[in-house]
Parts: C-alpha cells; structure tokens; sequence
C-alpha cells in the first residue's frame, strides 16, 4: 500500500473524531498528538461553531493594519485624480496639502500604490529606441571619403511654414556638397538630395548622421529607408 501523508488539516480531523468516541481525554490526545491542552480546546471550540471548516488554517494577517491609509484620505486622493485624471501622485498628494493642511497625507509613493489599486495609473508603454553605432568611425584621409549629414534645425518661414534645412558635407574638405531647406525631414524629399549628391561628387566610403529620423530607425541593426 502506497505511503500517504497527512496535512494538518487531517491530524486535526482525525484528533477530533477520537475525541468525540469518548476513547481519549484531552490530556491523552495531548500527548498523543504532542500538541498543548489549550490548542485542543481551541480546534474544538472552531469545530463546534463552524464544522470542518473551522478546521482549516485561517491568514494571520491583520484585518486592519495598523499603517494603513484612512478610508476617507484615500477617498480624497481618488477623487482629485479623477478631477485632475492627468495628475500623478505628487500633484495630488501637493495639492491636498494646500487645501487641507490640517489633514495627515501621506507620501507620494503610498498616493501612488492607492491609485495603482484602483486602476488609476496607466502603464507605460517601452519606447524603443535607435541602438548606439558603436563601432569606430572611417578614418578621413582624403576628400570623398566621408560625409556628414545633418537637419540643422527648423525654422518658421514668412508665411508661416516650417523649412527644415539638409546639409551635406565633406568631412576632409570642410566643403559644403549640398544645402536645401526641404518642406519636412522625409524620406521622399531627403533621397533625392543625396541622389543629386551622389551624381556630382560621387560615392563616399562612409556617411556621417545622427539617430533621428529619416537617417535611423528603430528596426533592425537602426537601419531606415534612408540608410539602406
């Protein structure tokens, strides 16, 4: 016959059933079990009120612990952020403040585990971003061996729009390969710059950028349109 363990559920199943056969004394099941007089009574007093399910082991956790947030301060951080619904913790928890001072609020990470309870926090979403180029740079020894390529930075224009100047640039030289201001720092109106680029000068060994857009992306090895 295969071994079975016995939960303590079970041994205190089994301590009551002898002691309700009127076999055993409370001394005697005592010692039988190993198990004090006043732990007997207890299991006993459980079984009689509530049955086997008294049996069970119950949470020894505090039914209110003694730190834990007032039910009308936690009230009042649910409702300002449901006014204020685009505040976080540290607003609320500040703005409290300066409308009940006499109130005791407390720490801005406790305001944030409350509105995290009620699901009243929105979980940021990971933002990927464009791996570092870390190998090292092409050395430049010569004109045309590499190029830098950069937006410089928009500016607003007389009538209103945005002009995005592109510059291309040999590194040896310092000479200025192309210069256009283009209407957006697209993939359609940027090609054809490098293209004109390329068609005039050449083709360089190496072309310098930064990890914006559309030189870069967030896809595989950072490559874009553009780079590839």
């Amino acid at each position: 016959m295969p071994y079975q363990e016995l939960t303590a559920l079970d041994i205190r199943k089994e301590m009551i059933n002898e002691y309700f056969s009127n076999d055993y004394t409370i001394t005697e099941l005592s010692e039988r079990h190993r198990i004090a007089r006043k732990t007997i009574y207890k299991w006993l007093e459980r079984y009689q009120s509530q049955g086997e399910d008294g049996l069970a082991e119950r949470s020894h956790a505090a039914f209110h612990p003694p730190n834990a947030t007032q039910e009308e301060v936690v009230q009042a951080i649910l409702a300002m952020k449901l006014r204020r619904i685009k505040w976080g913790p540290k607003k609320i928890l500040a703005r409290l403040i300066l409308d009940q001072p006499e109130t005791c609020w407390p720490a801005a990470s406790t305001g944030g585990e409350i509105l995290k309870r009620y699901g009243l926090v929105s979980i940021k979403k990971y933002r990927r971003h464009t791996p570092p180029y870390t190998a090292p740079f092409l050395g430049c020894d010569m004109p045309n061996m590499t190029w830098s390529a950069d937006y410089k930075g928009q500016f607003r224009l007389g009538n209103g729009r945005l002009c995005y100047p592109l510059t291309i640039s040999d590194n040896y030289s310092r000479y200025l390969l192309d210069c256009h201001g283009l209407a957006h720092p697209r993939f359609d109106q940027t090609k054809p710059c490098f293209e004109w680029a390329f068609r005039n000068y050449g083709l360089p060994q190496a072309i310098r950028t930064d990890n914006g857009s559309p030189f870069a992306s967030t896809g595989l090895g950072g490559l874009s349109r553009l780079s590839v």
